[in-house]
């Protein structure tokens, strides 16, 4: 089980890391936009970074989580962080604007 929720774990933050890529990759398109454009991409990657913090405090209480409230954490992690890939468009992580 502790190996389990370790790999888990790790992928979040490995996951984590891309959303920050992609995020800062929406940001450089942003500067090329019209500015029509540039407010879109304002708002969607503000909206993409409190998401994602929301799903950052998720992550964080699993990783304190004792093993007898892992699964509901998780749970409520899971919640959140469909909510920001749902944002990115697409497992692929790809933002769009």
């Amino acid at each position: 089980m502790l190996k389990d929720r370790q790999a888990y774990e790790a992928r979040l933050d490995e996951q984590f890391a891309k959303w920050d890529a992609d995020i800062e990759a929406l940001k450089a398109r942003a500067r090329d936009a019209s500015v029509d454009g540039m407010m879109k991409y304002d708002e969607t990657v503000e909206t993409l970074k409190r998401k994602k913090a929301e799903a950052g405090v998720h992550l964080a209480r699993l990783k304190v989580s004792g093993d007898d409230t892992w699964e509901q954490v998780k749970a409520g992690l899971d919640t959140a962080w469909d909510e920001v890939k749902a944002l990115f468009g697409n497992t692929s992580g790809t933002p769009r604007p």
